[in-house]
């Protein structure tokens, strides 16, 4: 710019321009000054010239492009875009190969378009042709090749899981991060695509690091690259509703909804993202009343661009749904999962979403206190314990199962099926798991008068580092049953109210476990 050429004159010149000021040597001063501006002028217009001649090659370009579109002149209305990205990729090679800047900037954003498109095969054409022609630049544009490599990285990585790909996108971001201000947006977003990476590795510190820089790095910049900025919030408030901080999950997806930009017809998508964040960090919350409505907004939004039935809107549906059931209106809740089973699940729903769907409606009958029939149970254990992935649902099933069996005091059959055999690792792995088999062989025990034993497993419940508020307002009141098995009024009752308390402060309506634990109570503050 002009203001650098000046101000590396006067850098160099230090004492030439101080002694300008006196005698014959001002008038050196001053043409050599005048040299130095005429210079940066010209400096300057060149670079106008040049910005020119690529806007309006880009312009010339876009519009040959589009014209395919055009009825009388190519495919009209049987135009793709997928015929489009075709027809640009072919005419950058014959209409801008004099011209390496624009060709390499086009298919930069030809390439992205692929991402989203997740057509990994020609991504990569693209971009290694884009880094060809910045590579035949005069002046090849280190920030583009930088963000074309954390790309390319990124989506290697993903499909190879290699540490080399690993290790170019690390490179891609020092490279960029060393840039400065000209590469922020860029920067930005090889952050995004780092925390992702760092989140699959369960880097999940590193990864929050990564995100929080990418939305520091976006938000001045929102202006000029606005889905960048809403898409680092989206992200970064995904991640920590992801790591159960959803407190801050809640205020990252209100700065992203608060924003002019989120509510702009082009960035529906995103604002819709948002508030499914939202939506996840207030049911994290135990916030269900306020949660409740932004998943029927997310449902009614949904529906209105997708069919009803589309497995987005299904999503949604079963999230409400369980919304429903922990705030204790069971019998919505029922009616709702009753809906979604009866609609069999479309190709594009994830295959995991119709064993959850059957899972669930296990659970919500289970709450209601129904008679469930043997046929649904079995039902949900063929398609959950049949797939690898679907340890933990088929783990869940049984679990219900046995917990009926203790509530109809069939212990034998409850012995049998809290004995997990070979899934001890899966039990392992999932603390949540564990813990409540651990309650329900309490409840096991104690329905054969083994208190100590009952006592034991509770203790080693509520004493695990790991234990979570919901887990341990279950043990609470397990142990309040044991207590007051024991004939120990005082401590069946605080054991119990420490439970209910729990347990009932999200509730709208009292649901047949508060109600057998009032039972309780009323028994144990009976005693003597």
């Amino acid at each position: 710019s002009a203001l650098y050429v000046v101000r590396r004159f006067a850098r160099r010149h230090r004492l030439g321009m101080g002694l300008a000021a006196a005698g014959l040597l001002a008038i050196f001063g001053l043409a050599a000054a005048a040299l130095w501006q005429a210079r940066a002028k010209g400096l300057e217009a060149s670079r106008a010239q040049v910005a020119l001649r690529q806007s309006e090659a880009t312009r010339d370009f876009v519009s040959s492009m589009f014209l395919s579109a055009d009825p009388y002149q190519g495919k009209g209305l049987q135009t793709t875009a997928g015929d489009l990205l075709k027809a640009a990729r072919q005419r950058v090679d014959s209409k801008l190969a004099d011209e390496p800047e624009v060709a390499a900037e086009l298919l930069s954003q030809i390439g992205s378009v692929y991402v989203s498109l997740l057509d990994n095969d020609a991504t990569r054409d693209v971009f290694h042709k884009a880094l060809q022609y910045n590579a035949r630049s005069a002046q090849p544009s280190l920030g583009l090749a930088a963000a074309i490599n954390a790309r390319l990285a990124y989506i290697d990585f993903l499909e190879r899981h290699a540490p080399e790909d690993r290790r170019k996108l690390d490179e891609a971001v020092r490279q960029l991060r060393e840039m400065g201000k000209s590469a922020e947006a860029d920067l930005g977003r090889a952050l995004i695509m780092q925390t992702n990476l760092l989140f699959s590795e369960n880097q999940r510190e590193q990864a929050l690091a990564a995100s929080e820089e990418s939305v520091q790095i976006l938000r001045p910049l929102a202006a000029t690259h606005s889905f960048d900025y809403l898409w680092s919030v989206v992200g970064h408030a995904d991640l920590l509703a992801s790591m159960n901080r959803n407190e801050d999950a809640v205020a990252a997806a209100d700065e992203g909804l608060a924003s002019p930009l989120a509510r702009q017809p082009e960035y529906a998508a995103v604002h819709l993202d948002m508030l499914g964040v939202r939506a996840r960090g207030l049911a994290g919350m135990r916030n269900y009343v306020e949660a409740e409505p932004v998943f029927a907004q997310l449902i009614e939004s949904n529906a209105k661009v997708f069919a009803a039935e589309n497995s987005q809107v299904r999503y949604w549906r079963y999230r409400r749904t369980q919304v429903l059931e922990w705030m204790g209106r069971l019998d919505e809740a029922h009616e709702q999962i009753e809906k979604l089973l009866k609609v069999p699940a479309t190709s594009a729903e994830h295959p995991m979403a119709s064993v959850a769907h059957h899972v669930e409606s296990l659970i919500i009958d289970n709450q209601r206190r129904a008679d469930i029939p043997a046929t649904s149970i079995q039902a949900a254990r063929e398609l959950a314990c049949k797939e690898a992935d679907a340890v933990r649902f088929c783990i869940k099933i049984t679990l219900v199962e046995a917990e009926l069996a203790l509530r109809a005091q069939h212990n034998a059959a409850a012995r049998a099926l809290l004995d997990v055999p070979g899934k001890e690792l899966e039990m392992q792995q999932n603390v949540d798991l564990a813990q409540r088999t651990a309650l329900l062989r309490a409840w096991l025990a104690r329905g054969e008068h083994r208190f100590d034993e009952a006592q034991r497993l509770i203790d080693t419940v509520r004493t695990a580092p790991a234990v979570s508020p919901e887990i341990l307002a279950e043990a609470d009141i397990e142990l309040g049953y044991v207590e007051l098995a024991r004939g120990q009024g005082k401590a069946a009752g605080e054991a119990l109210r420490r439970g209910r308390a729990f347990i009932a402060q999200p509730l709208v309506m009292l649901t047949p476990q508060v109600n057998e634990v009032d039972a309780a109570l009323a028994r144990a503050d009976a005693m003597p």
